[in-house]
């Protein structure tokens, strides 16, 4: 709630408008929905089919403060229930888009003949309830101005409203509607007919109730306009009377109704605050409930607007970014979490903050066409030049917020860093994912192969990517590490020691799940091979092509920088190891007419070098030797790869021995050594350089 009250002051200061909406008016959930005409008697006299939600439609909104109160517009029961065959081929004509009249009509006959009228005395309860709920809006909004003339007069004639009136009503228009013009109930027909086969959900239709002469007023009672004079009614009925004040310093008035809800993007509504007073948090300070963080209507107003504000889906990529939508790990289920970026200037138009979090969809890259992360950082310090003209001290909130289950919303992450913060970071981690050497290898997805070279990732990718843990030499993957969804923004953001800390426990904890993928890559152009991806994760393309690229990371965040680690004995062994690869793969071409065994040399002892690299140099030492004499021996032209590897065997086994072989490997030591297995040598063509040898 700090963080929207936040976001409120800030808009207020920066003079951006954002009207406060009342919690109970709310958009109309998106579902098929009939409009049904009142005459001055509260009878039924007109019918019409709402157009489909979206594509340009006006949104209409209702009264909705529970869920169990609507008006004017309020949700019922198929009004038919029919035989599911019938319905069935029905909806097969509108699916084929079959224009024969013949066809439906036959269609439409036979579903006429086997539906009956569905509603229930239980459902006539309910309605005769609905039919009367305007009455309590009414109550609620006491300010309300003459230009509620339209709503007031409909609040009138629905509570006159006879029920089986209204459903006699009902089945006469669907029936007919549906003979004269069938093509035009393709998107209700569902909502209107259920099914006998009971184990189908029946879907739910929507009514909306209207003054038949709603044209001789100045907006019709179900208008855009006629709600926003509801809500300053209702706004204007919940005014400060006693003096006292909220949590915030605002009018207590309000404080004890159910905290409103909030919609954040694709986690459903959920309440802003939990007071449920059975959990023994809320007893913290002996108090439970609403007493335990008095918050008055108003500021509630104040954040519930910023919040729908900020979180809009046309700021996204600006404002707010996913740092995970829904998916599935292992057993568990991983809920989408935002990460929200709110300046404290707030700008008219944010810079594209939320675009160095994640990647921008296809919707939100009209905030901003970026190819390459490492594009963002520059886009956004163009923006903060218009926005703040260059001051780079402006704070920054940026806080990390997921699901928590069907009823509450978590915060997970709430920090305050300055602009000049937030490039940098960017910039450092373009520096990290480069924190490489060169490299490149072959994999085959869907039969084809495909050589790859490291790119860098956005931070939200490093979610996915370390929840995979690879088995089997590389050919099985399976998603069961939980990753705290709040990790990407704090491996950006973080600097000093927190940054130190965050790498070297990634490292501890996941180098060694991703260990089986990286080794089984290494001989992939050595043997003109690829490694074949498992079709299981559609992603494990994706994660290949960034792994390296954490990695580097990963070790610059822990102090460790490229020119340092490639010159040391971590990164040497895994050098070493490669040219054994590379030694043992010439000597078979030499000596076994090119029939290579199922693991070189380098490769079947990589696992031992990562445990215990003494011993696994130890076995390299007498088993290389056969291939060391036959190249050092062996005059053909067809040797000379052998030779030069030979002498940069000599050149890496001589620096090694400068630094020392190591007796244990910590948690950077896999890294690197890992990285120094995958690196390409130097290798000078005639006309060209390539990388691997």
């Amino acid at each position: 709630m700090f963080e929207f009250f936040q976001t409120a002051d800030a808009l207020e200061k920066a003079g951006i408008n954002v009207r406060q909406r009342d919690a109970s008016l709310k958009p109309c959930p998106n579902k098929p929905r009939v409009i049904v005409y009142l005459n001055e008697d509260g009878a039924p006299v007109g019918f019409d089919l709402a157009e489909r939600p979206g594509n340009g439609n006006a949104m209409i909104e209702r009264w909705a403060p529970d869920n169990h109160k609507a008006f004017p517009t309020f949700a019922v029961d198929p009004v038919f229930v029919a035989e599911s065959a019938h319905l069935s081929s029905l909806k097969k004509v509108f699916k084929d888009n079959d224009t024969s009249s013949k066809v439906i009509r036959g269609a439409v006959n036979g579903l006429k003949e086997s539906a009956v009228p569905a509603w229930s005395e239980r459902l006539a309860k309910k309605l005769n309830r609905q039919f009367t709920m305007g009455e309590s809006l009414l109550e609620s909004a006491s300010a309300l101005s003459e230009e509620a003339a339209p709503f007031i007069e409909l609040v009138r004639r629905a509570a006159l409203i006879d029920y089986y009136q209204f459903q006699q009503f009902l089945c006469e228009s669907i029936m007919s509607g549906l003979a004269e013009f069938p093509l035009g109930w393709r998107y209700h027909v569902d909502a209107c007919f259920g099914q006998t086969d009971k184990s189908v959900t029946p879907n739910t239709l929507l009514v909306s109730l209207e003054l038949d002469d709603w044209h001789v007023y100045a907006y019709p009672a179900n208008s855009p306009a006629m709600f926003d004079i509801l809500n300053d009614g209702i706004l204007g009925a919940s005014a400060s009377q006693t003096g006292e004040v909220d949590a915030f310093g605002l009018p207590l008035e309000g404080y004890e109704a159910p905290m409103p809800k909030i919609l954040l993007p694709k986690s459903g509504e959920k309440p802003m605050r939990s007071m449920f007073s059975d959990v023994p948090a809320n007893f913290r300070y002996h108090r439970a409930g609403a007493d335990s963080f008095p918050v008055g209507s108003q500021s509630r107003l104040r954040m519930l607007a910023a919040a729908k504000w900020i979180t809009a889906p046309e700021r996204e990529g600006r404002t707010w970014a996913f740092l995970t939508q829904k998916i599935k790990v292992g057993r568990s289920e991983i809920q989408p979490t935002i990460v929200v970026i709110a300046p404290q200037d707030m700008p008219e138009v944010p810079p594209a903050f939320g675009a160095l979090f994640a990647p921008l969809s296809e919707r939100a890259k009209e905030v901003a066409e970026v190819t390459k992360y490492g594009e963002v950082a520059k886009i956004v310090a163009d923006a903060i030049s218009g926005a703040w003209q260059g001051d780079l001290s402006v704070p920054i909130n940026v806080s990390v917020i997921t699901s928590y289950d069907k009823g509450r919303y978590k915060l997970l992450m709430s920090e305050s860093y300055t602009a000049e913060h937030m490039l940098e970071s960017a910039r450092r981690w373009n520096e990290g994912c480069a924190n490489i050497p060169l490299l490149r290898y072959r994999v085959q997805a869907k039969k084809k192969a495909y050589s790859i070279s490291p790119v860098t990732p956005a931070p939200s990718e490093i979610i996915s990517l370390l929840s995979n843990v690879w088995l089997r030499s590389g050919t099985e993957v399976r998603a069961t590490r939980q990753v705290a969804q709040e990790l990407p923004a704090l491996l950006l953001l973080a600097s000093g020691q927190q940054e130190h800390d965050i790498a070297v426990a990634l490292l501890t904890k996941h180098v060694s799940d991703q260990e089986a993928v990286l080794i089984a890559l290494g001989p992939t152009l050595l043997r003109n091979r690829e490694l074949v991806l498992p079709t299981s994760d559609r992603n494990a393309y994706h994660h290949l092509e960034i792994l390296p690229s954490i990695l580097g990371l990963l070790l610059l965040k822990a102090g460790r920088k490229m020119e340092e680690y490639m010159q040391d004995s971590y990164f040497l062994v895994g050098r070493l190891m490669s040219l054994a690869d590379t030694l043992h793969e010439q000597y078979c071409k030499g000596v076994r007419g090119g029939d290579l065994p199922s693991s070189l040399l380098g490769n079947s002892l990589m696992r031992v070098a990562l445990a215990n690299p003494v011993d696994a140099f130890d076995q390299l030492a007498d088993r290389i030797l056969v291939y060391h004499s036959w190249a050092r021996t062996n005059r053909s032209e067809e040797s000379r790869l052998a030779k030069w590897t030979l002498g940069l065997f000599s050149e890496v086994s001589e620096a090694l021995k400068q630094k020392g072989v190591p007796d244990m490997v910590n948690s950077t030591g896999k890294a690197e050594m890992l990285l120094g297995y995958l690196a390409g040598f130097p290798r000078k063509n005639n006309n060209s350089t390539d990388t691997n040898a």
